[in-house]
């Protein structure tokens, strides 16, 4: 059985250009579809993540096991079909998005999507050993913002993230067969920033690494998550904390703020009061209580 646990729809167009759906697979005895992608599906792009359970991946006629963290892409025209696995209890997501979602300039994040033949290379993996854990954050924040209705711009900037941690990947495996761009350097720094966001990093951290100035890396990160280097910092530690507490029940306060790259508590209190307008604890105490967080910010 296959319930619906939450979904976002943005549209910047007439048409959806983005749609995420949340989903709970309860365990059957026997196999059944959960995702049938067909051929004529021209326009949209898929991510299937799966959270939690196991499901399997077929393709011509042959079935990959898809467990914890690992997610399947599809461009437009790819047929799809994914299936339950008996006596097993699933949690997974579903995105689909037009490629009107990303201007020009970002369309080079779509080639893991695009450079590679119909049905081939298109399983990957969450590595949730490395630190931080930045796909996992972006997948708890889906089901959070679906709650609290966040802005356009910061629903598309989640799945460029994502689309730009895909890529990065798909470089590594594919070193001879991608396309290069010109602004491949950009996507490295912007991945070192995500990376180490909860670490004691400084715009001049990256400007001294990779020998650009601080209005480059400002411009990068306003062009990628649409907010400044520390704006964007903020942003995401602040999404962290709330991703620890949802996941995490009896962590200490003290240790969220270590864990989002805070030295002293205090100034994660700051920081947390300022973005969503109450404090950690109160936040966490309402979650716990209620299941819900307080609304974020307008």
């Amino acid at each position: 059985m296959q319930n619906q646990e939450g979904i976002v729809r943005l549209s910047l167009f007439y048409k959806p250009d983005l749609q995420v759906c949340h989903y709970k697979s309860v365990s059957e005895p026997n196999r059944k579809i959960v995702f049938d992608k067909p051929v004529g599906e021209a326009e949209y792009y898929y991510i299937f993540l799966i959270y939690s359970g196991g499901l399997e991946y077929l393709n011509s006629g042959n079935a990959t096991p898809l467990s914890d963290n690992r997610f399947v892409i599809c461009k437009p025209n790819e047929p799809c079909k994914i299936y339950s696995v008996p006596n097993v209890d699933t949690r997974y997501c579903i995105i689909n998005f037009s490629g009107r979602l990303f201007d020009d300039d970002e369309s080079q994040l779509l080639r893991a999507f695009n450079n590679r033949k119909s049905g081939e290379d298109n399983i990957y993996s969450i590595d949730e050993t490395a630190n931080p854990p930045l796909v996992r954050l972006l997948i708890d924040s889906f089901s959070e913002y679906a709650k609290k209705r966040l802005s356009k711009a910061h629903y598309s900037s989640i799945i460029k993230m994502l689309a730009s941690e895909i890529c990065i990947v798909f470089d590594k495996t594919h070193p001879n067969d991608v396309e290069r761009y010109s602004d491949e350097y950009d996507l490295r720094i912007y991945d070192f920033i995500c990376r180490n966001f909860n670490k004691n990093i400084t715009i001049d951290t990256v400007t001294e690494k990779f020998f650009v100035s601080r209005w480059y890396v400002n411009n990068l990160c306003h062009r990628f998550y649409q907010l400044p280097f520390k704006q964007m910092i903020t942003d995401i530690r602040m999404l962290y904390a709330r991703g620890l507490f949802m996941r995490n029940e009896g962590i200490t306060m003290v240790k969220v703020a270590q864990l989002c790259g805070y030295k002293e508590y205090s100034a994660f209190f700051r920081a947390y009061n300022n973005y969503f307008g109450v404090s950690p604890k109160e936040d966490y105490e309402k979650y716990i209580s209620t299941g819900s967080f307080f609304n974020l910010p307008t």
